[in-house]
């Protein structure tokens, strides 16, 4: 599910702590996101079947005996971000930037910190359409 996020990226990290928290189960599904989210209609948008989806995140069962250290799991969500968008775009790191919703700059200030490597030989890039 794409959806068009309309707030900065310390209040989706607040969005993230909140699911993190909040969801039961080892996935996130659509029921542990906010209604706001769902019902966003013609704002959201979707990968085409024929393209790579975004990652999913896992999250260790309730029960699980090792603990869940929030920012692990923050850093683990945005590695896996960082390196799905780099994926679909081709390693073009200006697009990548624009499907996350950040600066270039700031992207590669995380790739750096994530110690990601960028392709060098980049894929053909999906396409990415919205439907409205």
């Amino acid at each position: 599910m794409w959806y068009s996020w309309p707030g900065n990226v310390r209040e989706l990290e607040n969005l993230c702590e909140r699911i993190t928290l909040t969801c039961s189960g080892s996935r996130v599904e659509a029921a542990c996101l906010p209604a706001a989210m769902l019902e966003a209609g013609s704002e959201a948008r979707k990968i085409e079947a024929t393209q790579e989806p975004a990652p999913a995140v896992h999250l260790p069962a309730k029960d699980a005996l090792t603990p869940l250290s929030l920012d692990d799991r923050l850093h683990e969500l945005e590695v896996n971000l960082i390196s799905w968008a780099l994926r679909v775009t081709g390693g073009n790191k200006s697009h990548a930037a624009q499907l996350l919703k950040i600066k270039r700059s700031t992207l590669s200030d995380r790739i750096n910190r994530c110690g990601l490597s960028v392709p060098q030989v980049p894929e053909e890039p999906q396409k990415l359409h919205a439907i409205a």
